[in-house]
């Protein structure tokens, strides 16, 4: 499985903020993905995306172009590296197509 427009779009907010190389996106594997009406849980295979953080939750909320869904994101890391990513509507349904997110604006970089 291959990230899709949404997990990419998610990782990518974090590497900005923690000032990790994009780069190491490429690498990713995803073991497992579930979706549902109220979001998805996405598990990675061993990876090198570091952070000393349990949960990142620091990435901005986003909407759902041109639905207006109102989406947010959580990352989860094991003994520091990235093991799954969480995606979550808020009263909404979870998106069914690959839309263009907006980020609300990033807060102060780390």
């Amino acid at each position: 499985m291959e990230l899709n427009h949404f997990e990419i779009a998610a990782l990518e907010q974090f590497c900005t903020l923690t000032d990790v190389k994009v780069s190491y996106l490429r690498d990713l594997e995803i073991s497992n993905r579930d979706v549902t009406k109220a979001g998805f849980m996405t598990e990675f295979k061993e990876n090198n995306l570091l952070c000393e953080k349990r949960v990142f939750d620091l990435i901005p909320d986003a909407v759902s172009l041109p639905s207006e869904t109102n989406v947010g994101f959580l990352i989860y890391f094991e003994k520091g590296k990235l093991v799954a990513l969480e995606g979550y509507v808020y009263g909404d349904e979870w998106p069914t197509k690959d839309n263009e997110l907006k980020f609300s604006d990033l807060p102060i970089k780390l």
